[in-house]
Formats: structure tokens, C-alpha cells, sequence
């Protein structure tokens, strides 16, 4: 699991607001147990998420993509990829030396 979190570049970080999902593809590291993701004071998961307490409900997917299988026809395609998902609480970083 570890290992295709650190392989992968995208991560895609499922939230809901006003009442529907919404999924965005964006950056993440990993450090230990935490997943950091990347994303401005503008946008929609940073602003939902409080600077003192827990943010929203997220689930994150890491995709691994290991070949493409190509066929004749659209019924013959596939791929190989190993994958992760998580759900957890999403938090704020608000100290710089985190950050």
C-alpha cells in the first residue's frame, strides 16, 4: 500500500459540498501515516476545512497504472494498476514547519 501511495503522482480527493460529491485530481506526499495534499487558500477542500479542528470527511484514491492492454475492438481493452483508497477526516496544516 505504502509503496504505491510514494509510486503515485495523482491522487484524486473526494469531498462533499452543498450536499454532492465532488472529486479533484491533486498532488499528495506521504510522511509516516499522514497524507499531505496540495492545495491554495483559495480552494474548495482547504476552505471547508477550519484552521483549529477537523475538516471534512474525505476519501482519497491513488492509482498506479502498470500497463495498458490494447485490443482490437473497445471490448478487448484493459488495464493492469494497483490502487489504494482511504476515508478519513480531513485537517488544515497551519504551522510552517509543517507546511
Amino acid at each position: 500500500m505504502r509503496s504505491i501511495l510514494d509510486e503515485a503522482i495523482v491522487r484524486h480527493l473526494g469531498f462533499v459540498r452543498d450536499g454532492r460529491p465532488v472529486v479533484l485530481p491533486t498532488l499528495h506526499a506521504r510522511i509516516g501515516e499522514h497524507l499531505y495534499f496540495h492545495g491554495s487558500t483559495a480552494s474548495r477542500p482547504v476552505r471547508l476545512a477550519p484552521e483549529d479542528g477537523p475538516g471534512p470527511e474525505v476519501c482519497v484514491t491513488v492509482t498506479r497504472l502498470d500497463g495498458l492492454i490494447l485490443g482490437r475492438s473497445a471490448f478487448r481493452y484493459s488495464v493492469n494498476y494497483r490502487s489504494v483508497f482511504a476515508h478519513d477526516t480531513a485537517h488544515r496544516v497551519t504551522d510552517p514547519r509543517e507546511a
